[in-house]
């Protein structure tokens, strides 16, 4: 953590698709129309369906929406369906049962159930959630509600149509929230999840349906997902990572892989294959969970595998299956720049920082996070762009739910953010609101998120403001 003295920061339907085969290669590219970004893949475990969420827009920030669509392969005749549900944030990957015959995703309005026998989806759980899991037999569904000072987890009987258990767990966490992995044990009784109630770690803890009990596995973990036979999960200690895996019931796990420099990990179509990604290079590998053994695939924006072995990976509006010889579209160049962008906080944001905080009128922001930490995908703190202010003038951000002195004092930082003397900043987002380039939106679930800090990341335009 850096401090610098000058304002006193301490940095602590159907749509049109494509499809071509490359000669001589067992290789598939899908072109998705009206697109820009593809993500959050899920390949069915039988069969050649796949699921993921799209966008029009860029997959860029904080906050990343998108619609469902459905991919069928089969070679030239393979096609693709933009799904009837509605509209869903940053979604996890859906989630299918062990025949492939239904799928459960996430929307902005609540929890869907598809069925591939025929019709629309439709609404299971109404209400926004995040994260999302099914056990290994199919019969319950684990997820999370986030509410304002504290999330639930809730585990839903799919038969019985009822809640098997429901824990709730506080919200003390100073920064962006990273994700909402949730895993199930082989058990199927047992669910493994990372929270959010340190201030500065997020804790995997070990939720047993049959007691209620809850454990702490880790201090610190990354992600987490269910392998064949075995739940992995990123440990972190003193910023280094190592991959460890769970096999018994007990919650023990053993050690994987040393210095594991990545941070996502999701299940493919079989639990087989585990996929991890490096947020700020983009580099992927695929863990084989029969063996252990990690292989890297390259820099992508997204990969999965299917249940039999094949590759997919996305560049923007791009699909490709085969294997790691298949060439994908050409996106490959922005993805070496976020490389060469993985940096320390940049000067023009450091000098951005100080002038929003200066016409705010603070004698001091305490920064808790610049690129330290993990993030969702695409991030902007990942390029040095971004800053979460935990500390306005020595208090704490949540106690402007309380504090009518230190609401007036955030407030007066979104208002400077949002000064175009100052510089609009592209994402503004706190407890006096969500804007982006100085527009209000609305997302309770990412309000709730920005009730106990301020996230701001610089304008889009380097000459705003200075």
């Amino acid at each position: 953590m850096t401090t610098i003295r000058k304002v006193c920061l301490t940095v602590f339907c159907f749509c049109l698709m494509t499809v071509a085969n490359a000669a001589g290669q067992q290789c598939s590219n899908v072109h998705v129309a009206n697109v820009k970004s593809i993500f959050a893949i899920a390949p069915s475990p039988v069969g050649r369906n796949v699921l993921f969420y799209a966008s029009a827009e860029e997959a860029e920030g904080e906050l990343v929406s998108g619609n469902l669509f459905r991919l069928r392969l089969n070679g030239a005749d393979s096609s693709v369906a933009k799904l009837e549900a509605p509209n869903a944030s940053n979604p996890s990957s859906p989630v299918w049962n062990l025949d492939g015959s239904a799928a459960y995703f996430e929307t902005d309005q609540g929890i869907y159930q598809l069925s591939l026998a025929g019709g629309l989806p439709k609404l299971l759980l109404k209400g926004a959630s995040a994260g999302i899991a099914i056990s290994p037999d199919g019969l319950l569904l684990a997820f999370w509600r986030v509410g304002q000072g504290a999330d639930s987890l809730i585990v839903y009987d799919l038969s019985k149509h009822s809640e098997v258990r429901t824990w709730k767990v506080q919200d003390r966490f100073d920064s962006d929230k990273s994700g909402w992995d949730l895993a199930f044990a082989p058990d199927n009784y047992t669910l493994y999840a990372r929270t959010y109630d340190e201030t500065s770690s997020t804790p995997l803890k070990r939720f047993d349906l049959a007691s209620g009990k809850v454990e702490i596995v880790s201090p610190d973990c990354y992600a987490v997902a269910e392998g064949k036979g075995a739940v992995y999960f990123i440990a972190v200690s003193d910023a280094a990572k190592s991959l460890r895996k769970i096999v018994d019931a007990t919650g023990r796990s053993s050690l994987v892989a040393k210095d594991f420099g990545y941070d996502s990990l999701s299940t493919g179509g079989s639990p087989r294959w585990v996929v991890s990604r490096d947020y700020r290079t983009s580099e992927t590998v695929i863990l084989d969970t029969e063996t252990d053994a990690i292989k890297s695939i390259g820099k992508h924006e997204s990969a999965t595998v299917l249940s039999d072995g094949r590759l997919l990976v996305v560049s923007g509006p791009d699909i490709t299956v085969g294997d790691t010889s298949c060439k994908t579209r050409e996106h490959a160049q922005s993805l070496d720049r976020r490389d060469e962008m993985a940096m320390a906080m940049l000067p023009k944001t450091q000098k951005y920082a100080e002038k929003m905080a200066g016409a705010a009128g603070a004698n001091n922001i305490n920064i808790s996070a610049t690129t330290n930490g993990e993030r969702v995908p695409e991030s902007n703190h990942y390029t040095g762009e971004s800053i979460d202010i935990n500390k306005v003038n020595g208090l704490r951000v949540i106690e402007a739910e309380t504090n009518p002195s230190v609401a007036a004092d955030v407030r007066s930082i979104q208002n400077a953010a949002n000064n175009p003397s100052v510089g609009v900043a592209h994402e503004n987002y706190g407890p006096s609101g969500l804007f982006r380039d100085g527009h209000q939106i609305t997302n309770p679930t990412l309000q709730y998120q920005h009730e106990n800090h301020i996230h701001i990341t610089i304008p889009r335009n380097t000459n705003d403001g200075n």
